[in-house]
């Protein structure tokens, strides 16, 4: 039995090896709840490629388990798995088979910008069919940066972009020198991005764009960059 200690990673221990979690037969396209090493995941197979796929059991956002729900609509309209991505079933978001949650990090650009916009037509359309009329309906996108969340690469390794040097966080997220800082350049790219963004969000036809400011994503620490490098 390796410890994570073996890998400088701490006392604790840890399996290592190959463990058998399932037999193929029993997984299919309707996902199913287990747990194994302490966390609880996701089995399903994924509808284009036939693979099995094992990921974290909740969702991100409000921490809404991926597998144990039967009656939202997500659910009963026999798309809990979409191609090969597992849908969450309170808000129908997807996510991939490699652990990425894909419309979190959904790019507004020049080519895709009629995609999205039709997206949003899609939404409008449907939205009319229950009470007839779109009067009430606003429709808006979450700009965004994860700060020292941020994993551009790989879901598995942080790439942390910081406001500040932060006494108490910068050891969790493996900080250790002013690398990960944003330059004052960069901040001022990145305001101009989101400018960018918003604009691109007006001509698809969205009526608000929403900056995220909590959870101690990027914007949410610029509350508190009182010191800066």
């Amino acid at each position: 039995m390796a410890t994570t200690a073996d890998y400088g990673l701490g006392e604790f221990i840890y399996p290592r090896g190959w463990f058998m979690v399932a037999k193929s037969e029993e997984i299919g396209t309707t996902p199913v709840a287990a747990r194994y090493f302490g966390e609880d995941v996701v089995l399903y197979r994924g509808g284009q490629s036939g693979k099995v796929f094992m990921l974290e059991a909740y969702c991100p956002h409000m921490g809404t388990h991926l597998a144990r729900n039967t009656t939202s609509y997500v659910v009963k309209d026999g798309e809990h798995v979409e191609g090969d991505n597992i849908r969450c079933p309170y808000h129908g978001w997807r996510f991939g088979p490699d652990g990425r949650v894909n419309p979190h990090q959904l790019v507004l650009s020049e080519a895709n910008l009629a995609g999205i916009e039709a997206l949003r037509g899609d939404l409008a359309a449907s939205h009319r069919y229950r009470p007839g009329q779109d009067q009430d309906l606003l429709v808006g996108l979450q700009l965004t940066h994860s700060g020292r969340f941020a994993r551009p690469a790989d879901k598995a390794r942080l790439e942390p972009r910081i406001a500040y040097r932060h006494p108490l966080l910068d050891a969790r997220f493996g900080i250790t020198d002013d690398r990960a800082v944003l330059t004052d350049t960069e901040v001022d790219d990145l305001v101009g991005d989101m400018v960018t963004a918003a604009v691109r969000a007006q001509r698809a036809g969205f009526d608000f764009v929403d900056i995220k400011h909590c959870h101690g994503y990027l914007g949410h620490e610029f509350l508190s960059a009182v010191t800066r490098p």
